[in-house]
């Protein structure tokens, strides 16, 4: 009895073997790491059909949603007979034209013309001025504000209007530009009982239901509703309010 109790201890002694806990642990972590591979492989698959999902809805709904933003930028447009007609800089000489043509339809007594007038990017504006002159627009007709930016134009706007009492413009520019543009003028003209008509130049085959089909467009449409944040920012012109 007492030579069994003695050997009990020896007997576990020598049945200890230390590999035994050391496979054990080395069995737990594989199997922690393969629950974590599996969590994460799972969460990866579910983002990744969840990102599929909502691609699958914006390629089904693009003839929706992107024809909305164009309309959504392109402000309604409105022309009869006012006081100024105002050319926004840029895209010379089709909105320069565009205004040229409605000034010799009685739609406007004189043209003003916003943009820089420090060379060289003046030259624009002095083609412009002589575009219109070799149009039959009286000199004293025409006006040059120097500008900018479109905020800049709609300082010179306000500021050309209150100097010559004018009680209506006809704003020329592009379609996609119109959003920011009105937002801009309307906001300087505030308190004023100006009114603000606009009208675009038809040179272009791009509209706000094709524009994503053409680089030009792409491009014209996306750095405005850049800026559109940017100004919203800098200046406090909420899209939702214009």
């Amino acid at each position: 009895m007492f030579t069994l109790e003695l050997m009990e201890p020896l007997k576990r002694i020598a049945d200890y073997n230390p590999l035994n806990r050391t496979t054990s642990a080395c069995q737990g972590e594989i199997a922690n790491g393969q629950s974590a591979q599996w969590f994460w492989h799972g969460w990866l698959t579910r983002w990744l059909a969840l990102l599929a999902l909502i691609a699958c809805i914006v390629m089904l709904t693009s003839d929706w949603w992107l024809p909305a933003i164009g309309h959504w930028l392109a402000r309604p447009t409105q022309v009869a007979p006012v006081d100024a007609i105002v050319v926004l800089g840029g895209r010379y000489p089709y909105r320069d034209q565009h205004a040229i043509d409605l000034y010799q339809q009685g739609m406007g007594q004189e043209i003003w013309r916003t943009g820089p007038v420090e060379l060289p990017a003046g030259r624009l504006v002095q083609r412009a001025r002589q575009l219109a002159r070799e149009q039959g627009v009286p000199e004293e007709a025409y006006f040059v504000l120097e500008s900018y930016s479109t905020w800049d134009d709609g300082q010179q706007i306000a500021a050309l209007a209150r100097e010559r009492q004018t009680r209506s413009v006809l704003i020329v520019t592009d379609w996609a530009h119109s959003r920011r543009a009105l937002c801009v003028i309307g906001r300087h003209l505030a308190g004023s009982e100006v009114t603000v008509l606009y009208d675009y130049p038809r040179d272009l085959a791009i509209h706000p239901d094709n524009w994503w089909r053409d680089g030009y467009g792409r491009e014209a449409v996306l750095t405005e509703l850049g800026k559109m944040g940017f100004y919203a920012l800098r200046y406090g012109t909420l899209p939702s309010g214009c």
